[in-house]
């Protein structure tokens, strides 16, 4: 289950606005996942329903329910009648149940075997990406050389008498060349 909402729980409300924005994430993961392992990971968006099997359940549901509530997020409390109609397969006697119709579950065990299947695929293209930023900083890093040479450059040919707006101009010139460095 993918349920940052029904498995939120007392003293985890820093974490709750991460577990939300990994939620929002898993759509696009999971077909990314399975377009690059070939299995699906059975991603199934219809939501999570946590169901109470007796009195005390209830209770604790109840107490879960109106602590995850006060924090804003989408559940509804379902009857008995309610969660039977919803799941008709559950057993008599079922007391109650909260809906989260924005959680989310995947089959855990597909999952797993996606990304091991994955795995090498994305680290080679982990590789890829690793090589094209160190390439773009060494790129970068020269370019900052080359500014910096290239203003040391102007400095020395810079008249005694006329110094300060000479060495104004380079100065200026070698920020307008570290602004096309920082574009590349």
């Amino acid at each position: 289950m993918l349920a940052a909402a029904v498995e939120t729980e007392p003293g985890e409300e820093p974490l709750l606005p991460l577990a939300l924005e990994s939620q929002r994430l898993w759509p696009d993961f999971a077909r990314e996942l399975e377009g690059v392992s070939g299995i699906s990971v059975n991603y199934r968006d219809e939501g999570t329903m946590v169901v109470a099997l007796n009195r005390d359940d209830t209770a604790q549901l109840r107490h879960s329910y109106e602590f995850q509530k006060g924090l804003g997020l989408d559940l509804h409390w379902l009857s008995a009648a309610e969660t039977r109609s919803r799941e008709p397969h559950l057993k008599p006697g079922i007391a109650a149940a909260v809906l989260s119709p924005r959680d989310h579950q995947v089959e855990n065990g597909l999952l797993g075997h996606a990304l091991a299947v994955a795995a090498p695929t994305l680290a080679a293209h982990d590789v890829a990406v690793k090589n094209k930023l160190r390439f773009a900083d060494a790129t970068s890093d020269a370019c900052f050389a080359n500014c910096a040479s290239q203003n040391d450059s102007c400095k020395r040919v810079c008249p005694t008498t006329f110094s300060t707006p000479c060495v104004s101009a380079c100065d200026s010139q070698a920020q307008t060349c570290r602004q096309s460095c920082q574009s590349k």
